[in-house]
C-alpha cells in the first residue's frame, strides 16, 4: 500500500516536480516516525509528520503555511494506492 496526499490550491492540482519549488525532501527519520518538507512557487510551505505506532497503524498531521499576503483556497486529499496481494489470496493475510 502506498499513502500519499494530493493538494489542490487554487484550482490547480499540484502533482508535477516542477510544480515545487523546493521537492518533497526528507528531513527527520527514526525507524516509527517520518518528516517530510516541500514547497510551492516559494509561496506555501508543506511539513508532513508521520508516525508508525504498530506495523499496520499511520499517523500524522500535514501542516501548511501560506506565506502569501492574501488567503489561498487549498484542497488536500488522501490518495492511496492498494496493491493486489494475487488470486484467491485474502487482502489482508493472518
Amino acid at each position: 500500500m502506498r499513502l500519499f496526499p494530493n493538494f489542490i490550491l487554487e484550482n490547480h492540482r499540484i502533482t508535477k516536480p516542477e510544480d515545487f519549488s523546493l521537492l518533497p525532501r526528507v528531513i527527520r527519520y527514526t525507524p516509527s516516525s517520518l518528516q517530510i518538507e516541500a514547497e510551492y512557487q516559494k509561496n506555501v510551505t508543506f511539513l508532513f509528520t508521520f508516525f508508525l505506532p504498530e506495523p499496520e497503524v499511520v499517523i500524522g498531521k500535514i501542516q501548511i503555511e501560506n506565506l502569501r499576503d492574501t488567503p489561498i483556497d487549498i484542497t488536500t486529499e488522501w490518495a492511496v494506492n492498494l496493491v493486489p496481494m494475487g488470486k484467491g489470496q485474502p487482502s489482508r493475510p493472518d
